[in-house]
């Protein structure tokens, strides 16, 4: 059910609240995911190492040219790496769940009155132009990427498994260009807003600080470098 139009500005605060504790938690799932997936192509490198080394000496078992390597130990380190990306598409799973509630987060606050500005500069419906496709194209990357494991071992070709690393690894349902702007523009107006809101509380609290709410580009650039 769709909550009405805040009321009061302790209302407004607390929706504030919320809202910038969703945006903020998105962006480290995002952050989170990113990491993930590097982690998951080192992974999967490992995993088609190990499984064309196999292949290759099981051929020359077969011809007779075996050097008598010991297969049961390249399993065992094989089984490692791969229980390690099985945990890390859960992980991912888990974290894209937490995108879709931050959203769902924003979207039931405020209702239909998502024109609202909360923040720095940007109304609530534009941060959720940004967030949604963001999510969208996680989610159709979590398929993908469940797609590669579930097909990775059927493959004895060197070019096929670099094929579905790269393809894990470039993420092609996230367009880098859209995904930096989103990204960094929902992570600009929270730290935007953030420090309006600290120089208004020094200047609150300290009567020789001047009133005025207008601070210059160079100092809110200074603030978000920190």
């Amino acid at each position: 059910m769709l909550l009405q139009r805040p009321s009061t500005n302790r209302t407004i605060r607390k929706n504030k609240e919320d809202i910038s504790k969703a945006l903020q938690r998105w962006l480290k799932y995002v952050q989170a995911w990113q990491a993930l997936n590097e982690e998951g192509k080192e992974q999967l490198e490992a995993v088609a190492q190990i499984l064309l080394y196999l292949r290759a000496d099981a051929v020359e078992t077969q011809m007779g040219t075996s050097e008598g390597k010991e297969p049961d130990e390249y399993m065992n380190i094989l089984s490692q790496h791969w229980k390690r990306i099985k945990e890390l598409v859960s992980r991912l799973e888990t974290l894209l769940q937490g995108m879709h509630r931050s959203l769902y987060t924003i979207e039931t606050i405020f209702g239909d009155s998502l024109d609202i500005v909360l923040f720095a500069t940007l109304p609530l419906s534009q941060l959720v132009k940004y967030v949604r496709p963001v999510n969208e194209a996680f989610f159709k990357e979590l398929s993908c990427k469940q797609q590669i494991i579930s097909s990775f071992w059927n493959y004895s070709s060197r070019d096929i498994l670099t094929m579905l690393i790269t393809i894990w690894w470039r993420q092609p349902f996230i367009d880098p260009v859209e995904f930096d702007f989103y990204v960094g523009a929902v992570g600009a107006e929270l730290a935007v807003d953030e420090y309006q809101t600290l120089q208004e509380d020094k200047e609150a609290t300290s009567p020789t600080l001047s009133t005025t709410s207008s601070y210059s580009n160079s100092e809110i650039v200074s603030y978000l470098l920190l």
